[in-house]
């Protein structure tokens, strides 16, 4: 076999591979939910049937059957067993934060797949979909929250719902807080709306220009005249939030960061840096020196910020690659110093501190500006992961296969990532 031929057998092993790890990867995305409509006289006539199963008032409203979250439910067990209550059954249902109306055997919810919103109603006994009614487009399907939010209302036989945007009629709109989310319920006293921001406190103005006190309107100015902020939105970077965004991360989900890190960021890489290597060699073998180890650096760079929102917008679980940026700057800086040892180049050594700093510092401000609670703890991991980053920056430092920089890297990293979830973990045990 010819040179040639061997390297395109290696190219198409490469390739092989990367279609492999999309497979397993794709294990942790959520398969889309996909059901049969039915028609409106179907619909209405299944509402209408009087339900099968236990008798009661059941819970036909997003707060029970007297609008108040009490349940006037009997013969409840005492206590659970050790192992804890019996499931009957779990299953995927699809994007939204709508609640479970319960009547008879039926329950009615909304969802959202990839192409549509829906009233769903299920089987209260096996979790079987019984019908599904599109009603309207998804809801900010690229944003943080997906999906439908209010819960249906079932009452004499019919299903009530309505859609993220609710069923009101906008009368204005315009903009007070530029570049901040407003949590504060507004308040309504003597024709002035209050508003308050995390920052920022602000009264408008909603009466009639006669009623207004003195010559208060004069000093007035419109909001179209509010200096507004130029700041870029960051949320797109990160397409998703984790359920309990304050609290500690556990094992579990420091896994699921860890492998989706390491296989669907850094394997990645190692893949487009092994490809671009190959077809340098094939066309412009005098200049294959150091192209597919620039390539695996870059594209783990790239995919370590894009991994997040991409994840996140696939799967169900929140995932946080980031980590991965910081130790590819960290790692850089670390052979930078490696091999000026060796080729006397101080200024690559000294660009590769300022480059690793500055990572540092963008990182720090997204997760404040982000509110990223505990992601942050990730900077405290370099020092911890030297006795691993260090003989790894030195055997880097020289030119080989990219597999053997790969398995020098993964270790590096999985050092660097676990002295930083190590501290996080220990963190949270004392408390």
């Amino acid at each position: 076999m010819t040179a040639r031929k061997l390297l395109w057998l290696r190219l198409a092993v490469l390739l092989g591979a990367g279609l492999l790890l999309l497979v397993l990867l794709s294990v942790e995305i959520r398969s889309v939910l996909t059901g049969s409509h039915v028609s409106r006289r179907a619909l209405r006539d299944e509402a209408s049937l009087p339900p099968a199963g236990p008798s009661g008032p059941g819970w036909p409203h997003r707060r029970g059957p007297q609008y108040n979250a009490v349940s006037t439910e009997t013969d409840l067990a005492d206590s659970w067993p050790p192992e804890g209550p019996p499931v009957l059954w779990i299953r995927d249902l699809g994007c939204g934060y709508s609640g479970l109306t319960a009547v008879g055997n039926r329950l009615f919810t909304q969802i959202q797949s990839l192409t549509s919103q829906m009233v769903a109603c299920l089987e209260a006994d096996s979790g079987a979909n019984v019908w599904q009614r599109r009603c309207g487009w998804p809801f900010e399907p690229g944003g943080i929250y997906p999906g439908p939010r209010a819960t249906p209302t079932w009452h004499d036989g019919r299903i009530y719902f309505a859609g993220p945007r609710g069923l009101y009629q906008e009368l204005a709109r315009c903009e007070v807080f530029s570049g901040e989310i407003c949590w504060t319920a507004p308040s309504l006293h003597r024709g002035r709306l209050y508003l308050r921001s995390p920052s920022k406190a602000a009264c408008i103005y909603l009466g009639k220009p006669g009623q207004a006190a003195g010559g208060q309107l004069l000093a007035a100015r419109p909001t179209s005249q509010i200096p507004r902020s130029s700041r870029f939105d960051l949320t797109w970077f990160v397409g998703g939030e984790r359920e309990y965004a304050f609290d500690p991360a556990d094992v579990p989900e420091l896994k699921r960061w860890y492998w989706f890190s390491l296989l669907g960021v850094l394997a990645v890489a190692a893949i487009a840096g092994a490809a671009v290597d190959l077809l340098v060699r094939i066309k412009w073998p005098a200049r294959a020196s150091g192209v597919g180890r620039a390539t695996f650096w870059s594209a783990a760079l790239v995919c370590g910020v894009l991994g997040t929102p991409v994840y996140n917008r696939l799967g169900d679980h929140f995932i946080f690659t980031w980590p991965v940026c910081l130790f590819a700057a960290h790692q850089l800086a670390l052979n930078a110093v490696a091999a000026a040892g060796r080729d006397k180049s101080q200024w690559r050594s000294f660009s590769a501190a300022i480059f690793f700093l500055a990572v540092c510092l963008v990182y720090f401000l997204a997760c404040r500006r982000l509110s990223l609670a505990i992601e942050w703890i990730f900077l405290l991991g370099f020092l911890p992961s030297w006795p691993i980053a260090v003989p790894a920056a030195y055997q880097l430092r020289t030119a080989g296969h990219l597999l053997r920089d790969f398995l020098w890297t993964a270790l590096g990293f999985s050092a660097f990532f676990w002295a930083a979830g190590g501290l996080m973990l220990w963190k949270t045990a004392a408390l």
